[in-house]
């Protein structure tokens, strides 16, 4: 979504709906991996895998440290919530 507001809502039904599921960190990597053009939603994926209990999902951690600095590359913002992300692991 091109508005901040959307794009906020979404991340947060995904939590809520999702955020328990085993196979989201993997996925939601996955795909923004296929599309990091799309800086917002890459700049999402971070959100949303810094606001689940990777570890209670038994997440790959490795694989969540690599997209986080992948996603570093994006940009300034980027980089910062990343480093959210990966402070939090």
């Amino acid at each position: 979504a091109d508005d901040a507001s959307t794009r906020t809502q979404g991340y947060a039904e995904i939590v809520e709906r999702f955020g328990s599921a085993k196979e989201l960190p993997s996925a939601l990597i996955a795909h923004a991996r296929q599309n990091k053009g799309n800086g917002n939603g890459v700049y999402n994926v971070l959100v949303v895998l810094s606001h689940i209990d990777l570890k209670k999902l038994d997440a790959d951690i490795a694989e969540v440290r690599a997209f986080a600095s992948e996603a570093r590359a994006i940009g300034p913002r980027t980089a910062a919530r990343a480093d959210v992300l990966l402070s939090r692991l």
